[in-house]
């Protein structure tokens, strides 16, 4: 390795530690303003102006003059608030936040590059600042003192931290000089950016027996790396507990003599010491993944602090469950989430000092964010204030403005149903759009960005009281509980976390509301849907009960739905799977997983199932029992095993009979011998292709209005013009292939 490429590597351990020191330091800065100079411990203290050193030195040995200079600055201010010639005001603290931050941006440039000339020019102004706060001055008054004690109408509780408002501020402190706008380089690193290590510093080193305690980085990479590997494990694990289950269903048939009983309680002695050594395994790498909740939470009262001052509200920040550990890879896909929610409340969620005390309310608004884990291994983030909570009648109101309702179903709706429309893209009910909020497009990332982790989200409105985000996620998206469940002979997985109940209805206590079949699930009816029908599953000769339906009860938010199936097998420990390159767009899935057996079994993804159902408003057909109706023949003419058999299994679960020919000759054989409602044809076939086939079928009297739906792989506008030219009177491409696009295509023609 040459001397460029460690120096590199070195820069980019640096950047790891620094992140870590940078959110340690604003974390102590924020504990620093709550408890003013009087109430500040000496270690707290001491763990700023230490981080500072520490900084300024490792700066130094990967040569990066730059920070080196702020952090020596930096340095200097802490030591001058240390030995009380500094006076610690509210005009302190922006400028240490500010100071901060410009190392923040510093860690985003690239550290192997110059910095541009805006960047040098900002690093000047900033240093020059700190440099002069550091210089001797008067030691400062008591009234200076408790220019950043909380006035004690502010007081909300002994853990909150409160963010007055700059106008309070003005008449409590000096006027401060004035400061030259910050410019941004080469993008502005966002306020609560979470660094990418397993584990954050803290501002004190531990005392006592811990502080010996040896540790090692590790990049996150090769702990996921790791943590993949001891979970492929669980497909071994669940393969010995089926051999072992196989011989002890063969042991009867067979005498059950006294040689394969010793095998058999060999093997199960095995399987259950192979079972306790990957269940130890998997769970000491599930923890390797873990941190603490403060890689959230941490990096975001500075945020709240700066938008507060921006918006001249006061603010009181309240965060709990900072020690719960959570997958990494959670708490960084939740940051935008909180980020969105918080932003909206602190735009035009909270109200203004003024505001909040014409309506009797304390002039300083809370906002709070709290994590929590319940029994069930499942965490909870709780996203609440105080502030004016939602207007459902000017939710209505802007609905129909939108066009997203008409005036009679938003006069229908409930309360619920209409606080569910803020999560639809586009949608905002604040009066004017800011750079904070106001463009619809918050919400929508919030309940994306939960359900894509497989949780839930739910909304609890206060009007004038405030409003609460429950987010119920994982602790790891490691492996999940799942329930394997049969329809039409086939095996699917749903998370369990997302399953509401699984119940048997009697067929007499089922209703019908607006053409759905319903029932009744803890008083509110919910629709039910055939999840066959749904997966266009192919028909199978099976008699089912039809006295008492299975349901499973799947929920979004407020939408409840019904999916019948066939039977609930069992509750497993599932590993994910994904479906590769080529399957990566079939709907409804979520991934697969293997089985001990080996049989891959596919897992649904709920959301996907939910909207799939309310879009194209599918109701579970209730066919009278002395009552058939003659399905419409379709010939599929397709020279492809794999392309023929898809093409039956989706017409013959939307209801069609289907008939198959190998080739065109074959088709044009079939055709004149037993006729069809619709020909679904490739094009490119032996003997006599689609195009061919078309033509024949044109040129004979018999069949000149017959339906004709080419379905090929060839996309040019020529190979289009060509079946225009023969009489298709449709063409389906097969890279743009969709199963609904079909069914509605020959829906139209039969």
């Amino acid at each position: 390795m040459n001397e460029q490429e460690l120096l590199r590597k070195l820069r980019e351990a640096f950047r790891q530690e620094a992140t870590e020191r940078l959110t340690t330091i604003a974390t102590s800065l924020l504990q620093l303003e709550k408890e003013g100079v009087e109430g500040v411990s000496s270690s707290l203290l001491e763990g700023i102006f230490r981080d500072a050193h520490s900084l300024k030195g490792a700066a130094r040995a990967v040569t990066l003059r730059e920070m080196e200079s702020v952090c020596q600055t930096l340095e200097g201010v802490f030591a001058a608030i240390k030995g009380g010639g500094l006076a610690v005001t509210a005009e302190l603290f922006d400028r240490l936040h500010r100071a901060v931050a410009f190392l923040e941006k510093l860690l985003a440039h690239d550290l192997n590059q110059p910095l541009p000339a805006a960047a040098r020019r900002e690093l000047l102004a900033l240093t020059n600042e700190l440099e002069q706060l550091s210089r001797p001055a008067k030691a400062a008054l008591p009234e200076q003192v408790a220019a950043v004690a909380v006035p004690a109408v502010m007081q909300p509780s002994p853990q909150a931290t409160v963010f007055p408002s700059p106008a309070l501020e003005k008449e409590q402190r000096p006027v401060a000089p004035h400061v030259a706008q910050q410019t941004a380089f080469p993008e502005q690193l966002p306020a609560a950016s979470l660094p990418v290590t397993a584990a954050v510093q803290p501002a004190v080193e531990p005392e006592g027996p811990a502080a010996g305690e040896i540790t090692i980085r590790v990049g996150a990479e090769r702990l996921d790396q790791l943590l993949v590997k001891a979970e492929e494990l669980i497909g071994l694990k669940q393969v010995y507990q089926q051999q072992v289950q196989s011989l002890r269903q063969l042991l009867p048939l067979l005498g059950s003599p006294k040689s394969l009983q010793g095998l058999l309680k060999s093997m199960d002695q095995g399987q259950r010491l192979a079972q306790r050594m990957v269940d130890e395994l998997l769970h000491t790498a599930k923890q390797l993944t873990l941190v603490e909740s403060a890689l959230l939470l941490d990096p975001l009262p500075r945020m709240v602090r700066e938008i507060a001052r921006e918006q001249g509200k006061e603010v009181a920040w309240q965060a709990s469950g900072r020690e719960i550990e959570v997958d990494r890879r959670i708490l960084q896909a939740m940051r935008d989430p909180v980020l969105h929610l918080l932003r909206n409340a602190l735009d035009h969620g909270l109200e203004s000092p003024e505001e909040r005390q014409r309506q009797g309310k304390p002039r300083c608004g809370v906002l709070a964010v709290e994590v929590r884990q319940d029994e069930s291994s499942r965490v909870e983030i709780v996203v609440r204030d105080d502030g004016r909570g939602l207007s459902v009648e000017r939710i209505r109101t802007l609905a129909v403005q939108k066009g997203l309702l008409s005036s009679e179903q938003a006069a229908s709706c409930s309360e619920a149903e209409v606080l569910e429309l803020i999560f639809h893209s586009g949608f905002s009910t604040a009066e004017r759009v800011t750079t904070l909020s106001g463009r619809g497009l918050g919400m929508a990332i919030v309940r994306q960005g939960v359900e894509k982790l497989g949780g839930s989200l739910q909304l609890h409105n206060r009007p004038g009281e405030g409003v609460t985000f429950r987010m119920g996620l994982p602790v790891s998206l490691a492996t999940f509980r799942g329930v394997l469940i049969a329809c039409r002979e086939q095996w699917f997985i749903l998370p369990t976390l997302q399953v509401e109940a699984v119940q048997r209805v009697k067929r007499q206590a089922l209703r019908t509301v607006e053409g759905c079949v319903t029932l009744l699930h803890e008083g509110v009816p919910v629709a039910i849907v055939e999840l066959a029908d749904l997966l266009h599953l192919p028909v199978v000769n099976r008699q089912e009960r039809n006295d008492e339906w299975l349901v499973v009860i799947l929920g979004r938010g407020t939408q409840r739905l019904a999916f019948r199936i066939q039977e609930v097998l069992k509750e497993q420990e599932v590993l994910v799977k994904g479906l590769g390159k080529l399957l990566r767009k079939v709907p409804l899935l979520a991934g697969a997983t293997i089985l001990g057996s080996g049989r891959i079994v596919p897992i649904l993804h709920v959301q996907e199932l939910l909207l799939a159902a309310s879009r194209h408003a599918l109701v579970t057909r209730q066919v009278a029992e002395n009552e058939e109706e003659s399905a419409k023949r379709i010939l599929v003419v397709e020279d492809s095993l794999t392309s023929r058999m898809l093409l039956k299994n989706i017409l013959e679960a939307a209801g069609y009979a289907v008939h198959c020919a190998v080739d065109g000759l074959d088709g044009w054989q079939q055709l004149q011998e037993e006729g069809c409602d619709l020909v679904v044809s490739d094009v490119e076939m032996p003997r006599c292709d689609g195009f061919a086939l078309t033509e024949k079928i044109r040129a004979d009297q018999r069949f000149g209005r017959l339906p004709v739906v080419l379905v090929t792989s060839l996309s040019s506008q020529e190979h289009r013009q060509r079946g225009v030219t023969v009489g298709a009177s449709a063409y389906l491409v097969k890279s743009d292939f969709d199963q609904q696009d079909l069914l509605t295509t020959i829906g139209r023609l039969v």
